[in-house]
Order: structure tokens, then sequence, then C-alpha cells
């Protein structure tokens, strides 16, 4: 907000008055203007008015009851070992806030709804894909295995997969990507970090190979994102700033060489405690556009970009106004009594408790995933491993029907009889979020099918193989 203000404040300089400034400008007051109201209004109230529940109200009512627990320092040698192994280090979120008490497990649970909102998210944008894509090839168009074409341009050569094309394609529509496009040019990791200067007759050249219907494949999914993609995020800006802050019609995400701009957050480099609590809030689709921003632009994949943005968009829209109220619940301090929330998690449960909360709210910021090539390998071969466990073993084929027995001890039989078959699960899908993401492969963490292929629909022969192990327990 602070660097929007400054903007404007610039501009407002220039034109010397209220009465001169032109309309963009005033628009732009009026959302700051907004903003700021939204900001002083809702200072001591979560921004998930839901509950309806002030911030001291639920930072109080736990301090309350975690001052009556047994402080973690009364527990030693052993019997604090096996306290954080039962407690920390091995309860799902769920049980662990629901132990700090009643305003803590609101916190969590508005993180649980999150999910269930997010799967929806993603469900819908995988159905627009498989019907936009009725038809197509998405393999011949993009992906590792794609053929690629060579462009012989005066600035550079460039190869190009014809969904980079296409990606090249939209990005000339957007005019914020025209400045990056002509006066610098782009980059293709692929083939090193030299950049190729381009004029608008070469990206012409570039698009008129591609057909009619590849154009309009891409021109849906820039439509999707720039819409769709974009209601999501003002339904959580609206919650969180008091103004829809995506709004751009002709929106197609921009990705610069990283070389060609500054270092400056050092946790990106350090693993910082404190950055990776807020990315979601600060992801670079929430910030304003940089006017004379000078950078070369990324060329990629087309469905790689239109994965991630669907991806981070449903985080986004799905978490973050839960993520902060998390995190204003977290951070909330009694000065007269010298009282923190932190304070008392720690007293109760330890360092261990607080390092829960923060690396939940690192995970759902997608702070936490592998930082070097080795790990991502490692993460690979469990998550390959896991698959196996529950596809290709035939102890869990033969197990999987004895579950049913054990749960006709609690539920009648006949109602279990009820969700047989397959018009029973696609309807359990439809109304239960879970369904949804366990037909995904998710059994457990890491085990199911890569964000490409739920929302693009084309499967690595990997993938194919760990579907049909999945689909053997799944049968049974």
């Amino acid at each position: 907000m602070a660097q929007g203000l400054e903007a404007l404040a610039d501009k407002a300089e220039q034109a010397g008055s209220l009465r001169e400034m032109n309309a963009q400008n005033l628009r732009e007051l009026s959302k700051w203007t907004t903003a700021m109201r939204h900001a002083v209004a809702t200072a001591n109230e979560f921004h998930d008015q839901s509950r309806r529940q002030t911030i001291d109200q639920g930072g109080e009512s736990t301090i309350a009851e975690l001052g009556t627990r047994k402080s973690a320092k009364q527990r030693r040698g052993a019997l604090r070992l096996m306290d954080e192994l039962l407690n920390a280090d091995m309860l799902d979120a769920w049980h662990f806030f629901k132990q700090l008490g009643g305003a803590a497990e609101e916190r969590y649970q508005a993180l649980r709804e999150g999910f269930n909102k997010q799967i929806r998210y993603l469900t819908h944008a995988s159905e627009y894909m498989k019907e936009a894509t009725e038809g197509i090839n998405v393999k011949a168009l993009g992906g590792k295995n794609a053929k690629k074409q060579t462009f012989e341009l005066g600035g550079g050569t460039l190869e190009l997969t014809k969904a980079g094309s296409m990606e090249l394609y939209e990005l000339s529509k957007r005019k914020q990507a025209q400045k990056h496009l002509y006066e610098v040019g782009v980059v293709l990791k692929e083939q090193g970090v030299d950049t190729v200067h381009l004029t608008e007759a070469d990206v012409q050249t570039i698009t008129d190979t591609l057909t009619d219907a590849e154009k309009a494949l891409a021109d849906k999914m820039q439509r999707y994102m720039s819409r769709v993609c974009a209601q999501w995020g003002n339904e959580a800006s609206m919650q969180l700033y008091g103004y829809e802050k995506f709004g751009e019609r002709d929106y197609y995400p921009i990705r610069v060489d990283q070389n060609t701009v500054d270092t400056k957050n050092t946790d990106q480099l350090s693993g910082g405690d404190s950055s990776g609590l807020y990315r979601l809030k600060n992801m670079g689709m929430t910030k304003a556009v940089q006017e004379n921003a000078s950078n070369p632009l990324i060329i990629g994949d087309i469905f790689d970009t239109f994965t991630r943005h669907v991806d981070d968009m449903s985080r986004y829209g799905a978490y973050v106004v839960a993520a902060q109220d998390m995190m204003r619940w977290y951070n909330y301090r009694n000065g007269e009594y010298n009282l923190a929330v932190k304070k008392s998690v720690e007293r109760a449960y330890g360092k261990k408790g607080q390092e829960y909360i923060l690396r939940l709210i690192k995970d759902i910021n997608g702070e936490t995933a592998p930082s070097n090539t080795s790990e991502k390998v490692f993460n690979k071969l469990t998550s390959n491993a896991k698959a196996a466990a529950v596809g290709f073993n035939l102890r869990v084929v033969v197990q999987q029907p004895m579950s049913y027995a054990r749960a006709a001890a609690e539920i009648n039989p006949k109602y279990l009889a009820m969700g047989i078959g397959k018009p029973q699960i696609e309807l359990a899908k439809k109304y239960c979020p879970i369904a949804q993401w366990k037909s995904w492969g998710n059994f457990d963490i890491s085990t199911g099918r890569s964000m490409r292929e739920m929302i693009v629909g084309d499967q690595t022969v990997i993938e194919k193989a760990r579907e049909a192990g999945t689909k053997l327990a799944g049968a049974a």
C-alpha cells in the first residue's frame, strides 16, 4: 500500500490539483482512499467476518485457555520428549489447533474451508480446460516432447514449440508486455541466458504460424485467467483491502529474467523466518504494474503458465484471508499485562508449538518447496514409492474391501451399499471436495497427480503408470 500511495502522491504533485488529475489517477485515488478507510475500520477485526469475533477477543480467549495448562518447562526428560512426540510432532492440524482452544480452532477451520474452496476452483479450471481442448492434442503443442520450430530473426534465433508461440501471441496483446518485448527482448531458458531482440514484425511472423484453433485456445486460456481467476482473487481482496485488486482485461502473466533484477530479499537465499509467512499475500500478480519496467521477458509454455497462474490464484483466493487472520491472531499482544498469544503457545507447548504454527502458514504460502535438485529428486522418488505402496501392492488391494466391514460396525450396511458404484462416486466428488481431491490420487501427501496433469490433462508415462496402480487399489 505504501508504494501505491507514494506513486499516487507523485502523480498528484505533477498534476498540481485534483481538478487537473486524469480519470486513471482519480480512479487510483478512489482505490487507495477506500483501502485506507477499510484498514482503519477493520484494524481490530479479522478479515473473515463470518465468525463475528474481534482480534482482541480471539487473542484473549487463547491466552486465557492456555494459561490453565501446565508449562512446558514443568515437563522434563523423557516426559517432555514424549509430549513433543505426541503433540507437535505427530498431531494433524485439526487436533493440534483444537488443543489450543476455541479461538485457535476457528482459525484452523477457516483454513480448512479454504482447502475446500481451492479444490472447487481447481475442479472448475480442469473442467474448463477439458472442454476447451476437446479434439486437440495438447502434447503436440507443448511439453518436453513437443516439436519445436526455429525462427531466424534479426535479433537472434528462437526455437519455440506451439505452446511457446501461443504464449508470445497472448503477451503481444498485453500493453504492459509490449514494452518488454519490443524495447528489451525475450529470453528462452532452454537456449541459455542471452536476450533475443524482437520487432513487431518478428512477433507477427511467429504468431502467423499458429492455426485459428490454436489462437482460439490461447484466447480461451487468457480469458479464464483475466476473468475467472481474477474473480477468485477479487473476492479475497475485497475482504483484505475493501476493493477489487484484479481487473486488467488483457491480463496475461509476465515473467522477467531474474538475472536483470536486483536480489533484495535475503530470505530467498538464507531461509529467513518471516518472508514466507506473507508470500501468498505479496505474490507478483498482486503488485502494481511497473510502468517503466525494462527487463527481458521469459517465454515459456502457455500450458505451464496457465497451470501456474490457476494454482497461484486458487491458493490466493482460498487461503490468503484465512492465513492473514491466522497471523493476526498469532501476533496478538496485550501490552498492559505483557501477555501474547505466541508467548502463551510457547509456555504451554514449547518452541515446537510455535514452529508447528509457522510451518503450517509457510506451507500454505508455498514457501517450503524443495530448494535444490537433490530434494526435488528425493520428493519425486518418495512420491512414486508412496503411490506404489497404495497402488501396486496386493496387500492394500486385499485390505480395501475389509474397510467396508470395519465401517459396518458403525454404519448400517444398507447406507454403505448406497455408496457403491460410479454414479455415487461422481456424486461424492461433486459435493465433497475431499472426495475430488482423493480422486486425483492424493491418498497421502506427495502421491497425487501433478498440477499440470490435473488442470491441463496431459499425463507423462510415469504418471500413467502411477494412476494404473492406484486404480487397482481403488477397484478393490
